[in-house]
């Protein structure tokens, strides 16, 4: 099974580890927190809809619900400002350095650079 993210060690260097980091908090911290925000959500819509009698559970539920949509809201707030900030100054995609080819004589020693799309 791999890895989320590159491994960090060895002869790694200061931006290595904040590489490591983002791709840390990218992959596994924000996924987390949104299916957190999307289980209070459904929680308040299960707790609302099987407490219909009972108003002050009723009311409990309905309080996890605006929660739930208030973190899921602000999270995509901030997704797409930090996506707004990133096209205005031009960092709208991932570069990924490709190292040459080792010892290939059919290609050219030089440094290529693809740019990756965001999802």
């Amino acid at each position: 099974m791999g890895s989320l993210c590159p491994q960090f060690g060895g002869n790694s260097n200061l931006g290595d580890l904040f590489m490591y980091i983002t791709c840390l908090i990218q992959k596994t911290v924000i996924p987390l927190l949104f299916a957190v925000a999307m289980v209070i959500f459904i929680w308040g819509v299960v707790q609302f809809v099987i407490n219909g009698d009972d108003t002050e559970k009723k009311e409990k539920g309905r309080t996890f619900m605006i929660w739930g949509i208030v973190g899921l809201t602000v999270m995509v707030g901030v997704w797409g400002l930090v996506a707004v900030v990133a096209n205005t100054f031009g960092i709208n995609g991932r570069v990924l350095p490709q190292l040459p080819n080792g010892g290939n004589s059919n290609t050219n020693n030089t440094y290529q650079m693809e740019v990756v799309p965001k999802f």
